[in-house]
């Protein structure tokens, strides 16, 4: 497994995003992730507008989190979504993981998807 930079385009999209990339590629148990820092929203006196905020995520939790953002939206009904800038906020963060997750184009996706769902419940202690 190789664990080469992101695609500029992904850079690019974090960027527009207030966010880049600080940490990695780091990985344990064969498992690639990327740290990240991002402006936080205004409106709290105590944070910084440019106070930057780490978002870690693991392959296994990316490729879960990615698959529920691409069933979400592909449903006509969006409960739980508030307004059209959560909707749209919930769009770039999938548009985020669909370009660095390569595993959503492998015929065998949906064995790795249940192979990541798997090895999550057990490191989280879920059953069944």
């Amino acid at each position: 497994m190789t664990t080469g930079a992101p695609a500029e385009e992904v850079v690019q999209a974090l960027e527009v995003l207030g966010c880049e990339i600080v940490k990695g590629p780091s990985v344990v148990r064969g498992v690639t992730s990327y740290g990240l820092a991002c402006r936080s929203a205004a409106g709290r006196e105590d944070l910084v507008e440019d106070e930057p905020i780490d978002l870690a995520l693991s392959r296994d939790e990316a490729l879960i989190l990615f698959e529920w953002l691409a069933r979400t939206s592909e449903s006509d009904s969006l409960s739980g979504i508030a307004d059209d800038i959560e909707q749209q906020v919930l769009w770039n963060v999938e548009a985020l993981l669909e370009r660095v997750l390569v595993e959503p184009l492998d015929a065998n996706y949906g064995a790795i998807l249940e192979a990541a769902r798997r090895r999550l419940q057990e490191s989280f202690g879920l059953t069944d």
